[in-house]
C-alpha cells in the first residue's frame, strides 16, 4: 500500500499544477505606444509573435512572466494593464489594423488581461503575469501582447519596455 501510495502522489501532485519547474528566458520585448489618454478604453496589440521560439510544453499549466518593466519616453503613463492574445484578430472582432499595431475595444478584451504594471519615467519596476490566455499563448507558442493605459498620456514613440523577461510554469 506504501508503494502505492508512493507511486501514485507524484502523478497526482503533477496534475494539480503544484510542481514548479525552471524558470525559461524569453528575452526582451517592447511595445511603441501611439499617442493616447487614459480614458480611450484601447488595448493596443503589437504584431510580433512574442512566443515563436519558446519551448513550453503543452503540459504546463499556470504559465508566469516576470521581469523589469520600463516606461520610456515623454508622456505621463504611470500604470497600465497588460494583455495577450493566442492570435492577431480577425476582421469580425473590435479592432483596428493601424499598421505597426493593433488597437482593440478594451471591453471585448476582458479575457485577455494578464496584469497591471506600475510604472514611471525611465524607472524599471518589477513585474509577473499570468493568466489564462497566457497559458494558451505559451502552449501554442503563439502570443501578441497589448497595453491598455490606466494613468497618465502617452506620447508618440513612448515605449514600454519589459526587460529580463523569464516564462515559469507548472506540471
Amino acid at each position: 500500500m506504501k508503494r502505492l501510495i508512493a507511486a501514485t502522489l507524484p502523478l497526482a501532485l503533477a496534475a494539480c499544477g503544484v510542481i514548479p519547474l525552471p524558470s525559461q528566458r524569453i528575452g526582451d520585448f517592447e511595445v511603441t505606444l501611439p499617442p493616447s489618454r487614459p480614458d480611450a478604453s484601447i488595448v493596443v496589440y503589437t504584431k510580433e509573435n512574442r512566443f515563436a521560439d519558446t519551448t513550453i510544453p503543452t503540459v504546463f499549466s499556470r504559465v508566469q512572466l516576470s521581469g523589469n518593466a520600463v516606461y520610456s519616453g515623454l508622456g505621463t503613463v504611470s500604470r497600465a494593464d497588460v494583455y495577450v492574445r493566442p492570435s492577431l484578430p480577425s476582421a469580425t472582432e473590435a479592432c483596428q489594423d493601424l499598421g505597426a499595431y493593433f488597437v482593440c475595444d478594451a471591453t471585448a478584451e476582458t479575457a485577455n488581461r494578464i496584469g497591471s504594471l506600475t510604472l514611471g519615467a525611465n524607472r524599471s519596476g518589477l513585474f509577473s503575469l499570468g493568466g489564462p490566455s497566457l497559458d494558451v499563448a505559451a502552449k501554442n507558442r503563439q502570443g501578441y501582447f497589448g497595453v491598455r493605459l490606466l494613468e497618465g498620456e502617452s506620447w508618440l514613440f513612448d515605449k514600454l519596455l519589459l526587460r529580463n523577461v523569464t516564462a515559469s510554469a507548472r506540471l
